[in-house]
């Protein structure tokens, strides 16, 4: 038997909720496990309205259900890379499959992310409702797009990208924004 869970690596709960908060929404109802990895629980009820776990860094995973195969989504922050070091690696075990990343913001700008590519998920309307909800929990404006974009990799060691990621912020200056894809993103 399949499990799936959405990890999202955050450093604050504003920018999950900002970014990923209707895809967490979808994977949710869609019977996905969804954490939130943050050491930020400054609002939480807007990851409560949004149906999602909270989980602080480098805390050992909690294994529900039966064993068997996992599939797993991992999304974090992009080009201005802000989590550190011990919020990024998380701290969760090794899965079988390499989990497929997405990462929000624009175009990842290292060498290591030069095979990624756009997706952009559609939201469903009770998505972007209780996203609507949360941002206004959150304290942030609650227009919602109809989807949320980001770029995605799964060809890439988890771990490499995020050294890679974590080497190029404290050497680059502003990475180029390129526009979004009309690729959708399955689920």
């Amino acid at each position: 038997m399949s499990s799936y869970r959405l990890d999202v690596i955050s450093a604050s709960v504003a920018d999950a909720v900002r970014y990923a908060g209707g895809l967490m929404f979808d994977r949710g109802r869609a019977g996905w496990r969804v954490v939130v990895v943050t050491e930020d629980l400054t609002q939480s009820t807007a990851l409560t309205i949004l149906g999602t776990r909270t989980q602080p860094p480098g805390q050992p995973e909690l294994i529900l259900g039966k064993p068997g195969r996992m599939v797993r989504t991992r999304i974090l922050p992009g080009a201005r890379f802000s989590v550190n070091r011990r919020t990024a690696r998380v701290g969760l075990p090794r899965v079988e499959s390499a989990p497929q990343l997405l990462f929000w913001g624009p175009h990842l700008g290292c060498e290591t992310a030069a095979t990624v590519h756009p997706v952009r998920h559609e939201l469903s309307p009770a998505a972007r409702t209780f996203k609507a909800h949360a941002l206004h929990a959150a304290g942030l404006d609650t227009h919602v797009e109809a989807s949320e974009e980001f770029w995605s990799t799964d060809a890439l060691d988890p771990a490499l990208l995020v050294d890679s990621l974590l080497e190029s912020q404290t050497h680059a200056g502003e990475f180029e924004a390129r526009p979004p894809s009309p690729t959708l993103m399955g689920g």
